[in-house]
């Protein structure tokens, strides 16, 4: 039996920090936060000059997801197309043992490429980070200092 998580953690630093995936692939939607609300996130990368989506809603044709990995402190999809494996890990260091990491409000994006078909590639990745994920809504006006 294959099990679906009914949605896949990509950062969880707290309740008020977290953005998550709630479609079956991570090119299906952008990533919202566990209220519902948009946190988007959309991530693109560049194969030989031609722009493939692996996270989010977008324009652009998005690579095929081969693979995700749900463990106690990560998140990890895999995706192929145009000549690579690309593997993005998703990691918030949340050590019980370990506080002063703990309360860093930091999640980490890993990413790597690999050819799969033996030739060489230019690869460039491209993050694109909405407002959403420092404010209370798209839009809203940036808090003075």
């Amino acid at each position: 039996m294959i099990l679906r998580a009914p949605a896949v953690p990509l950062i969880t630093v707290d309740p008020y920090f977290s953005v998550w995936s709630n479609a079956d692939r991570l090119t299906d939607a952008d990533p919202v936060h566990w209220t519902g609300k948009p946190n988007t996130i959309r991530g693109v990368v560049e194969i030989d000059g031609k722009d493939y989506r692996f996270m989010g809603n977008g324009k652009d044709e998005p690579l095929t997801q081969t693979n995700l990995d749900i463990t106690t402190l990560a998140t990890e999809y895999t995706f192929e197309g145009a000549g690579i494996e690309l593997t993005a890990r998703f990691f918030t260091p949340l050590f019980p043992d370990d506080l002063e990491i703990m309360t860093r409000p930091v999640s980490y994006l890993w990413l790597s490429a690999k050819p799969t078909d033996g030739a060489e590639h230019s690869v460039k990745v491209k993050i694109f980070a909405s407002e959403e994920l420092c404010l209370d809504k798209k839009g809203q006006l940036a808090v003075e200092v």
